[in-house]
């Protein structure tokens, strides 16, 4: 039995020995167990703090997106205003080109019609001429027949021409 112990107390040594290597074993491998669960404990706090980050960026994305598609609506109304004012402005100006045409044209009738009325003037004025030419000849011709020898001599017979043209005139036997 002594044997037996000895072989037991061997094989408890052994097995004590054996204890206190996966004791050792165990208590490394906790140690590098809690190394590990720190640095991912820390990176999983790197990835919450850059994730809360991320989700701070995105909102304000979602934020300046929503601003983006206000601006945009209204952007597009005011694009929409401006072409129809932009319509009503060429309609405009196609009335417009067509009075200034219209009136052009008026100037251009209105031109010739100048132009025809002051030849006609200027032949007026020739014809003015000619005829102040005439009167002045036959007013020469009349103050040389009132200044005439005859003239004078046959006054006597004018005014007793007049005096009977007044005498027997229809006006004077009227009612």
């Amino acid at each position: 039995m002594r044997e037996e112990r000895s072989a037991y107390a061997a094989r408890v040594d052994a097995l004590s020995s054996q204890l206190d290597k996966l004791h050792d074993t165990s208590t490394k491998n906790e140690s590098r167990l809690n190394l590990v669960i720190a640095e991912l404990s820390s990176a999983l706090d790197r990835k919450t703090a850059n994730h809360a980050h991320l989700q701070a960026d995105f909102e304000l994305s979602k934020s300046a997106l929503a601003d983006v598609r206000t601006t945009l609506a209204a952007n597009r109304d005011l694009s929409e205003r401006l072409a129809s004012e932009l319509r009503q402005v060429r309609a405009r100006h196609e009335e417009l080109q067509a009075d200034i045409l219209y009136k052009k044209a008026t100037i251009d009738d209105m031109n010739r019609e100048i132009s025809a009325r002051r030849k006609h003037a200027g032949n007026l004025q020739t014809l003015l001429a000619d005829r102040d030419k005439q009167n002045q000849e036959m007013m020469i011709r009349i103050e040389a027949l009132y200044a005439s020898r005859s003239w004078r001599m046959t006054a006597p017979l004018r005014a007793v021409r007049r005096f009977f043209s007044k005498v027997t005139s229809p006006s004077r036997f009227v009612g």
